[in-house]
């Protein structure tokens, strides 16, 4: 396993964390993810994925990757 941080724009509130968090832990190959609203920070825990795939899931979710 592999953990990934990815800085995150365009959050606001705490449901923008939990589509978040949801978006990543149905990407295959993602086993964990949380998300830190003050920080803007996603920690994704996963089987060595492409960070691009990571970001596009992310971005189809509605949100930036900084």
């Amino acid at each position: 396993m592999v953990t990934t941080q990815i800085k995150i724009q365009g959050m606001a509130c705490s449901g923008c964390v939990n589509h978040i968090q949801k978006a990543l832990i149905q990407h295959t190959g993602v086993t964990k993810a949380e998300v830190d609203l003050p920080t803007g920070m996603a920690s994704i825990e996963h089987q060595n994925l492409e960070i691009s795939s990571l970001n596009r899931v992310i971005q189809d979710a509605g949100y930036s990757v900084i």
